[in-house]
């Protein structure tokens, strides 16, 4: 791995603009009308995260890593309670579960994985000193 390279990593950048988009749709949310506190929260962590990442905080790393693992796990019993549902729910509202669930769960392997790479944690340690 190219560790003397200053760019950002492309999986980082992926993981950030995962965030991003969570963002836009609480923001999309509140504009709409259908604001709860719940937005408001997620838009602020939302973007502590990002401005955390992009600063090269290991704290934020592990945090989301951590978060990471919960969101698999929460994505996982959420698939696991839908399976007694498959010949009682209209098939539309299963397919939108199934793939929410599944999305959830994909994401957060992803961000976990993201996170851990060398290259993202080399990246991460010379921004916050300054190297980068």
């Amino acid at each position: 791995m190219n560790t003397t390279n200053s760019a950002m990593p492309t999986v980082l950048k992926v993981v950030i603009g995962f965030f991003a988009l969570s963002i836009a749709w609480d923001l999309y949310l509140v504009v709409n009308g259908a604001a709860s506190t719940a937005q408001w929260i997620r838009m602020a962590i939302g973007i502590a995260v990002i401005v955390g990442l992009v600063r090269g905080s290991e704290s934020t790393r592990a945090i989301v890593r951590a978060l990471s693992v919960l969101g698999m796990l929460g994505g996982a019993i959420i698939l696991l309670q839908m399976i007694p549902l498959l010949g009682a729910a209209p098939a539309s509202l299963m397919i939108f579960g199934l793939a929410a669930a599944l999305l959830a769960v994909l994401g957060s392997l992803f961000s976990f994985w993201a996170l851990g790479r060398e290259d993202v944690e080399m990246w991460m340690a010379r921004r916050s000193f300054g190297a980068s």
